[in-house]
């Protein structure tokens, strides 16, 4: 069954789509001061949705927002990509989300994509 959804973005209007939830995860533990969620979305017009959000509740700083529209499967994956020290990586959490919309859409992940 589709939904409504509305997802803030950085400096940008917020982004509406009706669509279905294929994963919603963070790594939030009682007393985080810090912590990172991803949601990726499967919108009624076949694309998906990524969103990773990174959440600070500490003074001086904010949310940092990043979302992307995709129009393949299986491109997915590499809009979670991290990048640091010139190499690019998947955090746990990342995997966690793509294996579970993995479930609903099996060509996002497979476990054995080379990123």
């Amino acid at each position: 069954m589709s939904e409504h959804y509305v997802v803030r973005r950085w400096r940008k209007p917020p982004l509406e789509f009706d669509g279905t939830i294929l994963a919603d995860v963070t790594s939030q533990e009682p007393g985080d001061r810090r912590w990172q969620e991803i949601r990726i979305y499967r919108t009624t017009r076949d694309r998906f949705v990524t969103e990773s959000v990174g959440r600070s509740t500490l003074p001086g700083e904010h949310d940092f927002l990043h979302v992307n529209v995709l129009h393949n499967p299986r491109v997915v994956a590499n809009a979670l990509q991290q990048r640091s020290d010139g190499r690019e990586y998947l955090t746990d959490l990342a995997v966690e989300a793509l294996e579970m919309a993995a479930v609903t859409v099996p060509p996002i992940w497979t476990g054995t994509e080379a990123i």
